[in-house]
């Protein structure tokens, strides 16, 4: 079944496969994106690159951002169909994108093991990216600067690390790729934080970039953007209308409260605002105009 975050790490595996084979320090090559449709085992790996090191092998990337019972032995069947495939070993490697319940049973290895039958140990790399220091990250190649911000960071942290990505982003990407990775870096943003918070964090700008020449081309994209284009606009003019109460709110009925400002900063509803806005000829108090 495809993961929300599928499109994301596909643009970002195959925009630039040395970076990921870089992030698990091994050994580098010239690397090549395989077709890693196993039909004959089961059905396609996540990522599958042939690394032409001294001695070439292929890397087998999977990413995780929930919990998988069958991963391991998947993983493993994964392993031995692309060995048999490309005679090449083979090493498989995990990236997880967030905490989720039964990661800490992931621990690199699987053992099976039948007395009678069979003995297997199964050995793989794996990195949780929220215990990765953002630095590392953020000095790493493009294609991994979506996951800084979900790497090892409060949230506190986040608008300076998405100013950095922005400085890097102007300077070393087109407008093109900058676009995808903008869009790779909201989808993985939104695997750890509300949707409303990730939007609150990206300027106008960059959802205009997202918009580039690249996403146009794309249907899955262009739908998505297209929301996101939405959900933005919608944001504004809510927040517009709230000030636009607070405004003349003060000039007729004074200063409110901080309980009174807070219930105004609650309503979520434009066109609940903009009512309240028009009885305001009609109140005396705050009190009065926020009671229902």
């Amino acid at each position: 079944m495809p993961k929300p975050f599928d499109a994301a790490t596909k643009f970002l595996t195959e925009a630039q496969p040395d970076d990921w084979v870089s992030l698990f320090a091994l050994p580098i090559g010239q690397t090549q994106v395989l077709d890693a449709d196993l039909s004959t085992v089961t059905a396609a790996a996540d990522r599958v690159f042939r690394v032409g090191a001294k001695e070439p092998y292929l890397l087998h990337l999977e990413f995780q951002g929930n919990v998988d019972t069958e991963f391991a032995l998947r993983s493993l069947l994964y392993n031995a169909g692309l060995r048999a495939r490309y005679k090449l070993p083979v090493k498989t490697a995990v990236v997880l994108l967030r905490p989720f319940h039964g990661h800490q049973h992931l621990k690199g290895e699987a053992l099976w093991h039948d007395p009678e039958e069979l003995a297997i140990a199964f050995h793989y790399r794996m990195i949780r990216i929220w215990q990765m220091p953002v630095q590392r990250l953020l000095q790493a190649g493009l294609s991994l600067l979506p996951l800084a911000p979900v790497a090892r960071v409060r949230k506190s942290q986040l608008p300076g690390i998405l100013a950095v990505l922005r400085e890097r982003l102007d300077q070393e990407a087109s407008p093109e790729l900058a676009a995808s990775l903008w869009t790779a870096t909201y989808v993985l943003l939104g695997l750890r934080y509300p949707r409303v918070e990730v939007e609150e964090l990206m300027s106008r700008d960059v959802l205009e970039l997202l918009n580039s020449q690249l996403l146009e081309q794309s249907q899955t994209y262009r739908g998505f953007v297209e929301e996101i284009e939405s959900r933005v606009e919608s944001r504004v003019e809510l927040r517009h209308a709230r000030t636009t109460l607070l405004r003349l709110g003060r000039k007729r009925l004074g200063e409110p409260s901080a309980a009174q400002l807070e219930q105004v900063e609650a309503l979520q509803d434009k066109e609940h605002l903009e009512a309240l806005a028009e009885r305001l000829l009609e109140v005396e108090t705050w009190e009065e105009l926020l009671t229902p």
